[in-house]
């Protein structure tokens, strides 16, 4: 499972972290905070992109999934060690994108955001049955662009704490 690990994330991973370290520096360029939607795009689009490039990728993801959900840690805990550089990065990157939201709500928020994304992204294509007339997103290109701007506005939106 390591093996498989790194082929897959280490190339997503770097992509990711391109896309954070680009908002970045266009912030810093333009002397204002990151914008909180290049710093999300920068790893959901990338996952999804990733999602339905191919069987390889569904070999990949669904190992991914069950291990999230089985009481054995090893599949969680080799995933998230793989995983602490981007994470660390989008953290940080959000955190100084929105200074007046405490660092325990950013990360509780990315939390969410990755709940939806993985929630999108186990669903993309599966049977589901929306009420009539309802179309949902059936493509990782449509389901970007539904996703973003949902997670975006709760990423930004005002918390009353206590």
């Amino acid at each position: 499972m390591k093996a498989v690990f790194e082929r897959r994330l280490i190339p997503l991973n770097q992509i990711r972290k391109e896309k954070l370290e680009k908002a970045m520096k266009s912030a810093r360029k333009n002397a204002r905070p990151p914008v909180v939607e290049k710093i999300l795009r920068a790893f959901i689009e990338t996952s999804l992109q990733f999602s339905t490039s191919g069987q390889h990728a569904k070999n990949f993801i669904t190992p991914v999934e069950r291990g999230f959900v089985e009481p054995d840690n090893t599949v969680r805990t080799t995933f998230m060690r793989r995983m602490h550089s981007v994470f660390s990065l989008m953290f940080e990157s959000l955190c100084k994108a929105l200074p007046d939201i405490s660092g325990d709500i950013v990360f509780s928020r990315i939390i969410f955001a990755l709940d939806a994304m993985s929630n999108s992204l186990s669903t993309l294509n599966k049977i589901r049955q929306p009420p009539e007339g309802v179309t949902l997103p059936s493509d990782a290109k449509a389901l970007i662009r539904m996703l973003v701007p949902f997670v975006t506005a709760a990423m930004e939106a005002f918390c009353q704490t206590a």
